[in-house]
C-alpha cells in the first residue's frame, strides 16, 4: 500500500509539472516562411492558461484551455509576425513567422496575355460577327 501512495504522490506531482513548465504550440501558420496573397492571415495557438500571449508586442486573451487566436494584417512585401508567451515565473518562449507576398505578374494595357491555352491545328482569322 505505501508504494502505491508513494507512485500515485509522484505522478501527481509529473502531472502538475508538465501542466506548469510553459509551452507554445501552434495550429495555423502552420510554416515558419509563407507565401500568402491575401491582406491577412489567422494565427491560432496554445500554451499554459496560466501565461501572457503576445502576438506583434500586444497582449491577447488566452482562454482558460490556453488557446489564443489572432489576425496579422500583411503591410508590405515581407511582414513578420512575432509571437511571444511569459510565463507566471517569467520565463518565455518566443516565434516569429515571414509571410512573404508573391509579385503580382502585371501587363501592359496594350497586351493581352492568356495563360495555359493552346494553339490552335491551323491559323484562324476573325471576321466581322465572328464572336470570340
Amino acid at each position: 500500500m505505501k508504494q502505491f501512495i508513494l507512485f500515485f504522490a509522484l505522478s501527481g506531482s509529473l502531472f502538475s509539472q508538465t501542466t506548469d513548465s510553459l509551452f507554445l504550440r501552434f495550429v495555423i501558420p502552420e510554416r515558419d516562411t509563407l507565401q500568402y496573397g491575401a491582406y491577412r492571415h489567422r494565427i491560432a495557438a496554445s500554451t499554459n492558461p496560466t501565461s501572457k500571449a503576445f502576438i506583434n508586442y500586444k497582449e491577447v486573451k488566452v482562454y482558460p484551455t490556453g488557446a489564443f487566436v489572432g489576425l496579422h494584417y500583411l503591410t508590405t512585401d515581407t511582414s513578420v509576425l512575432h509571437i511571444a508567451v511569459v510565463g507566471v515565473n517569467g520565463d518565455s518562449l518566443t516565434k516569429d513567422f515571414v509571410f512573404i507576398k508573391p509579385a503580382q505578374k502585371i501587363y501592359p494595357a496594350d497586351e493581352v496575355y492568356i495563360e495555359n491555352v493552346s494553339s490552335p491545328s491551323e491559323d484562324m482569322w476573325l471576321t466581322a460577327g465572328d464572336i470570340l
